[in-house]
Formats: C-alpha cells, sequence, structure tokens
C-alpha cells in the first residue's frame, strides 16, 4: 500500500476552467480576470475525515464555490503577497477564514494565490453548546499558522514516503489534525480577533448583477444598463464590484466573456461549433479584434485553443 491509497493526488492546470474540478466534492466556477497565461496546480492528500489541498494560481481570478456538506473549512494563504477577499471582506495576509456551511462564498483574488485549505467532517470537530460559526474570518491566528506549517510540511513529504510510513502517518493524522483545530476553534471564540464583518450590501449588488449576465447575451450589457435595471448609480456599482472580486464592472464583464469563450472553444471537439460561432454568442462581433485580444489575455489564438483540445479527444 502506498501513498496513492490514501488519495495523495498533485494536477496541474493550463485553465481556470479545469482547475474548479480540481477539489473534490467542491461546487465551483472560476473566472480568469487579469491577462497571462494560467498556470495552477492542486495539492491533495485525502483521509477519513479530513482532506488537506493546496491550491496555487498564477493570475488573478473570481471563483463562485461552495464547499461540501457537512464540512468544516479552514483557508489561510500561504503566500504573504496575496490578496483576496471573501464575500466581500478583504482577507489580510496571514489571516484564517472557516466556512462552515455549503452554501455559496464568493471570493476574489487580485494577484497570484496559494492557499491552504483543510477540510474536516464537522461531527469530529466537538462544539458542545457553543453557538456554531459559519463564514468567519480571523485577522491573524498565530495558532492556526504553526498548525498550518506542521500540514505543509507533511503534505510535502508525504510523496516521498515508503508505503509502511504512509499507512501509518495515515492511522494518526485525522486525530492529530482534529485535535489541532478543536483548539483553533476554541482559539478563536475566546479571543476578540475577528476581522470585520462582510458588506453585505455590496454581495448582495453583484450576486445581483451576476445574475442578470447570467440570464442574458452578456454582450449586450453596459455598465449604465447594468446599474439602470438594478436602480444604484454606476459608481455604486463599480465600487461594489471592487470590494467583492477586486475589478470593476466592465473588466469582469469582459473577463467573463473571454473566459466563456474559452470554454466553448475547448469544448469545440465535442459541440462543433466554429471559433465564429463562439466569438458571437459571447458578444464578439470583430473576429479580428477577438483573435487579438483572446490571444492578449490567455496567450494563444483560438484557433490554436481549439486544436489542442482537439488534439486531446483524438484518438492515438
Amino acid at each position: 500500500m502506498n501513498a496513492k491509497s490514501f488519495g495523495l493526488k498533485s494536477v496541474d492546470y493550463g485553465d481556470a476552467c479545469l482547475q474548479e474540478r480540481g477539489l473534490v466534492g467542491w461546487d465551483q466556477h472560476y473566472c480568469q480576470l487579469t491577462p497571462g497565461p494560467y498556470r495552477g496546480r492542486t495539492v491533495s492528500f485525502e483521509l477519513p475525515g479530513v482532506a488537506i489541498m493546496r491550491e496555487e494560481i498564477s493570475v488573478a481570478v473570481h471563483e463562485r464555490t461552495s464547499p461540501p456538506a457537512g464540512q468544516v473549512v479552514f483557508v489561510q494563504s500561504v503566500a504573504e503577497s496575496c490578496k483576496w477577499s471573501l464575500n466581500a471582506a478583504p482577507v489580510a495576509p496571514s489571516s484564517l477564514s472557516i466556512i462552515r456551511n455549503s452554501e455559496e462564498q464568493t471570493v476574489g483574488f487580485t494577484t497570484a494565490s496559494d492557499i491552504l485549505i483543510v477540510s474536516i467532517d464537522e461531527k469530529l470537530l466537538d462544539d458542545g453548546d457553543a453557538p456554531r460559526m459559519t463564514s468567519t474570518t480571523a485577522q491573524k491566528s498565530d495558532t492556526f499558522a504553526f498548525c498550518a506549517s506542521w500540514i505543509l510540511s507533511v503534505l510535502a513529504q508525504v510523496g516521498s514516503m515508503d508505503g509502511v510510513a504512509v499507512t501509518e502517518l495515515a492511522m494518526v493524522l485525522p486525530g492529530m489534525i482534529t485535535d489541532r483545530l478543536q483548539y483553533v476553534q476554541g482559539q478563536l471564540r475566546q479571543g476578540s480577533c475577528l476581522a470585520d464583518a462582510p458588506r453585505n450590501g455590496d454581495l448582495e449588488l453583484f450576486r445581483k448583477a451576476r445574475d442578470i449576465a447570467d440570464a442574458e447575451q452578456v454582450g449586450d450589457l453596459t455598465i449604465a444598463t447594468l446599474a439602470a435595471r438594478l436602480g444604484v448609480p454606476a459608481s455604486i456599482l463599480r465600487d461594489a464590484f471592487v470590494r467583492v472580486v477586486g475589478v470593476g464592472p466592465a473588466n469582469w464583464l469582459r473577463s467573463r466573456r473571454l473566459g466563456g469563450a474559452r470554454r466553448d472553444l475547448l469544448d469545440a471537439a465535442r459541440t462543433g461549433a466554429t471559433v465564429t460561432d463562439i466569438a458571437t454568442k459571447w458578444g464578439f462581433w470583430h473576429l479580428g479584434r477577438f483573435a487579438s485580444n483572446y490571444a492578449e489575455y490567455f496567450g494563444e489564438y483560438p484557433s490554436r485553443t481549439v486544436r489542442t483540445a482537439q488534439d486531446a479527444v483524438r484518438p492515438d
């Protein structure tokens, strides 16, 4: 028996729409927000009742994510330079975020990211009669920072262990992690280190705007018409977008359209859609400009994306 028996897995990704499937049991949708070749990786170690995951992404992204039901999720940035927000609340370096339900979470990374995620069955955390946290962020948790360093060292070493060592580790590690996370949770309840509450008005406004974009042809939307539909000034809409995902609505809509086109191009081998079909679907009426904008954003032309996808499904 070796590490793979316990679900140790490392996967590299070249697209946001592929990496969003990388966390088992999560319901996710990623949108690349800044130009540049996408480079991502997930490293995960699945154990009974506990999962350790490390996720790296080279560009800014907006994530719509829902953790598995019945899990308590602890999240901390590995990189001090990472800038991100959770449900419109900024998350400072070394802060710890705890997500304790399967409801949708809105995450905005404005830089490259490197995140440690520890997911544990809520039945393993003994809360007693204490009120249960939902989505919470602590400004800084030295207790969890120490725990995170230990977990990262385990994740780094387990791949090189022999089968006997991995078997022994898998027997004791869930209990060790559970003990440490129970202590961290208790320390947070006793302390006064909680971050500012999420700006629910901003989050609600962003989600309403996103729902409109989901329901309609995004190429026809302007910021003025979107703000009018929502009954707010354009400046209020821009501020809400910046707080929630780190970019204004114009940049977000453009990124969303380009990302949607890329998803369809990657699927063109199955659907038979042409580059022209996909470009016009997403509101890009000038095909030459679309091709150049797409290449600037993703580092390759649309035709190259289609060929790569076709090669991936073509029999040897």
